[in-house]
């Protein structure tokens, strides 16, 4: 459970089938299948037993998507020199992240980039990129042939 700028708690499935709902007042929880609630459309209003009503949203990506700021750098494709970006969110399939300046990238190219976790060991992260939007100087993207098991990342993006 998480809370969003909407007000809407938004919700996310750990099995991608499932997904439990619980009251911010009283704590009680249900299950429903993401299934039941893909109609309802992107918010919907959840009426607890207890009578409190609030907004909801259900997060439907495959990996929960993590807000950070991160140094990293991409591989102009062009001219294949390192640009320096600011990673605004992280998950396990995919990024978010801002160029310090205006790029040339687009839906549907690949780019390489790196980028280096807060942690203690602070480990870099080298990827393939599949740019999946590119608005002004912000960039998201899926990444191409990642690693299926990640322990670094993985216990990084642990809520």
């Amino acid at each position: 459970m998480q809370p969003k700028d909407s007000g809407a708690v938004v919700f996310h499935s750990e099995d991608g089938q499932n997904i439990t709902i619980q009251c911010r007042h009283c704590r009680y929880s249900r299950t429903a299948s993401i299934e039941s609630l893909r109609d309802f459309g992107r918010f919907f209003k959840v009426t607890c037993r207890c009578g409190e009503r609030f907004m909801a949203s259900v997060e439907f990506r495959r990996h929960l998507r993590k807000r950070v700021d991160l140094d990293g750098v991409y591989h102009d494709p062009g001219t294949g020199e390192p640009e320096d970006i600011v990673v605004e969110d992280l998950s396990l399939s995919g990024i978010r992240f801002a160029t310090l300046r205006p790029h040339s990238l687009e839906s549907g190219m690949r780019v390489r980039i790196s980028f280096t976790l807060d942690t203690p060991k602070r480990p870099t992260k080298d990827r393939t990129l599949e740019v999946t939007k590119a608005e002004g100087l912000h960039v998201s993207g899926r990444f191409v042939g990642a690693p299926e098991r990640d322990p670094d990342l993985g216990f990084y993006l642990m809520p």
